[in-house]
């Protein structure tokens, strides 16, 4: 690995275009990417000038490479801060949770800056929820908001702060952070979901009248799945026997 005229860091082995794909990847990229799509071989292996397409192949070698080129950047903490936070997004894009977790502790150890990075706790968050630490994920989500209010997937942190909220019984402020997701859903979501959610809550705090409203209204939408139709009319039938 060397650095280039403009100072970013270049991973030998790995072409340009290959390096560009994986330098354009964080934790903002969990979630939306098709990581089943087919390899075209070698090492970073793309013809002509063009970016390859992001595999779950492009970031294993990804990760391989930059976590033997880590101990290269001794004398620049700075750099090898950069090289780890990629290593632990990189992880996180392939469900290895552990591996991503300890990469960001690194991170974190190395760069006194990474307390002012919202792509760091939004990668948090999405460890501590998948691992059920319910507690340190809503902590990280609050994080990312109050360091970046216009955050790229805001609609997702929203969504994830409602779903967590509900869980401890704060309906009120779950509403809030459901209806802010409604507002601006994440690229991912499904609104539908996201309504069916707010009427639950609503269900929950007793408000009756405006649950069987939302449950009503969600029945009417021709692309309602399956499983979310059959969930709403048992929660219907449910408020019907109040």
């Amino acid at each position: 690995m060397e650095n280039t005229e403009d100072g970013t860091v270049v991973e030998a082995g790995l072409s340009p275009q290959a390096l560009d794909t994986l330098r354009s990847l964080d934790s903002l990229s969990y979630g939306l990417l098709d990581l089943h799509q087919p390899s075209s071989g070698g090492i970073g292996g793309v013809a002509g000038r063009e970016r390859p397409p992001v595999t779950r192949h492009l970031i294993q070698q990804g990760v391989s490479h930059l976590r033997g080129s880590v101990s290269k950047f001794s004398h620049s903490p700075h750099t090898q801060a950069q090289i780890v936070s990629l290593i632990a997004h990189l992880h996180l894009l392939l469900d290895e949770f552990t591996h991503a977790y300890s990469a960001y502790s690194q991170y974190c150890r190395l760069s006194p800056a990474s307390e002012s990075d919202p792509a760091l706790f939004y990668g948090l968050g999405i460890i501590h929820r998948r691992h059920g630490q319910h507690k340190h994920s809503e902590e990280s989500y609050r994080k990312v908001l109050s360091l970046a209010p216009s955050f790229p997937r805001s609609g997702e942190v929203h969504l994830q702060l409602g779903l967590l909220l509900k869980r401890k019984k704060s309906y009120c402020e779950a509403v809030a952070h459901l209806e802010r997701a409604l507002s601006k859903p994440d690229p991912q979501q499904d609104k539908l979901l996201i309504q069916f959610h707010l009427a639950n809550v609503w269900e929950l705090q007793g408000q009756t009248a405006l649950a069987r409203r939302a449950y009503e209204e969600l029945l009417k939408s021709r692309t309602l799945s399956t499983g979310l139709k059959t969930l709403t009319q048992k929660q219907l039938g449910i408020i019907r026997t109040y």
